[in-house]
């Protein structure tokens, strides 16, 4: 059905202002510019940046907007490698709320220092 099945991981550091990617269950990590512009999957992994750490207990003290804001810039990468203007946000539990903010452009412009 998709002409590029696998799963691209993406960690965004909001203090350095980077994007990190990986590839497949091994987390292979890939340059942004070798995603095939078919790739359809893409899983974000949030990020503490005070804590340099994407563990639960650590990325859960992060505010909701920091993280809408997260996806917000995710999606602006995700939206160059594969030229395709609209991308559907899936977040369960915690997620949801940070997809909620994202959506409801409560991060517009917002960035963590």
């Amino acid at each position: 059905m998709y002409p590029n099945d696998s799963d691209y991981y993406v960690i965004y550091d909001s203090v350095a202002d980077l994007a990190d990617f990986s590839v497949g269950a091994a987390r292979t990590p890939i340059v942004e510019s070798e995603i095939p512009s078919t790739a359809r999957f893409f899983i974000i992994q949030f990020y503490d940046p005070i804590s340099k750490s994407t563990v639960n207990r650590n990325v859960a003290k992060i505010s909701t907007v920091n993280k809408g804001y997260e996806i917000a810039q995710v999606i602006k990468h995700i939206t160059a490698i594969t030229h395709v203007k609209d991308v559907i946000v899936i977040g369960h539990s915690m997620g949801g709320l940070d997809a909620r903010a994202y959506i409801e452009n409560l991060a517009s412009g917002w960035r963590m220092l």
